[in-house]
């Protein structure tokens, strides 16, 4: 459960004396997030979403991180589950292909036909500590890279020697 405090304050004049007073207004509200709906994103990789081409791909990457299982950011795209993601974003099962592959081409997630894996390095669903051990372990390799548009040369990233 996570609480926050909001605090609005506002100088008031009185209009006879000319006395500044100062009012603060303190809201405070609590949000309970479940398992199945709070993602982490990571920044200091998120360059590969902005090479996605059109909100379509992003979308499909909000999908597919919200059906990816809990500690480990796996997921199978059965046929229904496909079927799924095209109503949702009302695209065909040939475009969804095509994002997949541009998703996977940036570095967004990793496999290919049925098995997927969002990229811990940018979106993790699940405990922190969990993402740590995951990418501390020689036996998982990540790694993804992008074209600078502004250094005009490819970068790479991988989690060897976090």
């Amino acid at each position: 459960m996570a609480h926050y405090n909001h605090v609005l304050s506002r100088e008031i004049v009185d209009k006879e004396t000319g006395e500044v007073s100062r009012v603060e207004l303190v809201k405070s509200y609590s949000y309970k997030c479940t398992d199945d709906n709070f993602v982490m994103l990571f920044f200091k990789y998120i360059r590969g979403i902005t090479d996605l081409k059109g909100f379509k791909a992003f979308q499909v990457l909000m999908e597919l991180v919200d059906i990816a299982d809990w500690n480990t950011g796996e997921l199978t795209l059965s046929p229904k589950k496909r079927k799924n993601i095209c109503d949702i974003l009302n695209i065909s099962r040939c475009n969804l292909s095509t994002h997949l592959t541009s998703l996977s081409k940036c570095g967004l997630i990793s496999g290919k036909q049925s098995d997927y894996k969002i990229n811990p390095q940018i979106f993790w669903k699940g405990e922190l500590g969990k993402r740590k051990e995951l990418l501390a372990d020689p036996e998982f390799y990540v790694e993804f890279g992008f074209r600078s548009s502004t250094a005009g040369e490819d970068i790479t990233f991988s989690n060897v020697g976090q």
